[in-house]
Formats: structure tokens, sequence, C-alpha cells
């Protein structure tokens, strides 16, 4: 889109120059203010030239026009799916952290956030290799876009380093235990480190995630798609009741 924008006022500025040309031409033709009329040059042939110009830097423009707005309408939707999509699969990072407090006697995991996190990761590098630009100033979708770059730089990146604490906990927790006990265990939210870790993330994430729900719902605004990130959003809600809801027990019938 940069290039877009760049171009348009290029040929913009083209266009407000042929207009200007042609126009002194043909009053010089009805007032005869500069006669030109020699075998090499005419004012006939000067307005030919420049009203051809008129002419292309017009359908150049038009052009150009049709195909930032074509750019437009994909950043717009490239904004709004990968902005939803990190929005989901950080709920899951939360969920996954809340599963392991409630179910304390289980043996943690840290590969369990490998999967999001990776995705997480390829979301936030497409995130910003999205250049959304208006052609003049700004507008209300730039604005919200520049909130929620301003949130993944500033809170959700560095949240996804200090996810990565589970795995030192655990191993923390296993040199503890060895060296008060000599036994090798796997630790659980109830093992020391591991503990304190959780809650610390579950602590930090809450917040973020909330005000992530707000950029987000300012976002689908300005893109026009409150409706359907409502959608979204329940269905959310309704994988969260779902997420929480289920146990190996519960999916046995005990």
């Amino acid at each position: 889109m940069e290039e877009n924008v760049k171009t348009i006022k290029f040929l913009l500025l083209i266009l407000v120059l042929t207009i200007l040309l042609t126009y002194a031409v043909h009053l010089n033709i009805e007032m005869n203010i500069l006669v030109l009329n020699s075998p090499w040059i005419s004012n006939d042939f000067l307005f030919a030239i420049f009203s051809g110009g008129l002419a292309s830097a017009v359908i150049a423009l038009l052009l150009e026009i049709k195909q930032y707005r074509l750019n437009k309408i994909s950043a717009k939707d490239q904004i709004f799916k990968n902005s939803a999509l990190l929005y989901d699969e950080f709920s899951v990072i939360k969920y996954t952290l809340l599963r392991i407090k409630e179910q304390p006697d289980n043996i943690v995991s840290p590969q369990a956030f490998d999967i999001p996190l990776s995705i997480c990761g390829q979301i936030q590098t497409s995130l910003q290799n999205i250049h959304y630009i208006p052609i003049w100033g700004s507008d209300k979708t730039k604005e919200a876009f520049i909130k929620t770059n301003e949130l993944l730089t500033n809170s959700i990146s560095p949240f996804f380093w200090d996810v990565k604490f589970i795995e030192q906990a655990v191993i923390y927790d296993k040199l503890l235990e060895l060296k008060e006990t000599g036994k090798s265990i796997n630790p659980t939210y109830n093992s020391y480190y591991t503990k304190r870790t959780v809650d610390k993330l579950i602590c930090d994430i809450t917040p973020i995630v909330d005000e992530f729900t707000v950029c987000m719902n300012n976002l689908a605004k300005s893109l026009g798609r409150s409706e359907k990130w409502k959608q979204m959003y329940s269905d959310f809600a309704q994988y969260e009741e779902n997420y929480n809801a289920l146990s190996l027990e519960k999916y046995l019938g005990g």
C-alpha cells in the first residue's frame, strides 16, 4: 500500500501540472498572448501534448486508485483475520495455565505451550508485515491497528518469553526434590517453583487478555466487522466453557 500511496500522490501532482499547462495553452490560443507558429512548435502542438498527458494522467490515476482499493480491502481482511487468530491462540495459553492450576496433581508439561507459542509467533510476523496506509493522514482503522500493534509489542510479545520460564521452573523443582530427598520427580502445580511461576503468569496474562479484548472491539468496529467479531468472541467463550469442563473423567463418564 505504501507504493500505491506514493504513486497516487505523484500522479495527482502530474495531473495538476498537466491541467494548469493545458489551460494555459488554451488561454494563449484564445487570447493570442504569445504567438507560437514556427515549423518546430505551435500552440496546437503544445495543446495536443499537454491534453494527451492530462488524459494519460487521469487514466493512470484511476488505475492506481483501483489497485489501492483492492490492496486496502486485502490489508483489512488480513488485519482482522490475523488479529482474531492471535486472540484465539493467546486465549489458549491462558486456558492452559488455568487448567494447570485447576488440576494441581497433574504433571506439568512445558511442551503444552509449544504449539500455541509457535502459532502466535507466525501470526505476529504476519501482522508486522501488514502495511495499512491511508492516502491522507490517518483513519480509525489505522489508529486501532496501531493500538493493537503497541499491545503486541509492549505486552503480548514479552509474555511469550515469560511463558518459557515454566520450563525453568520444572527443572528447578526437579533439582530441588533431588537435592532434598534424592528422588527424581515430575513436578506438578503443587511444586514450589512451578506453582509460583504459573500463578505469576496467570496474574500477568489476565489484564493483557482484557486489554486485547478492548483492542479487538475497536479494531472490528473500525473495520466494519463488529457483528462477525461478536460471533467469534461468542465462539471463543463457548470454547473456554468447554475447555474448562473437559476432563478425562467426564469424557469416560466418571
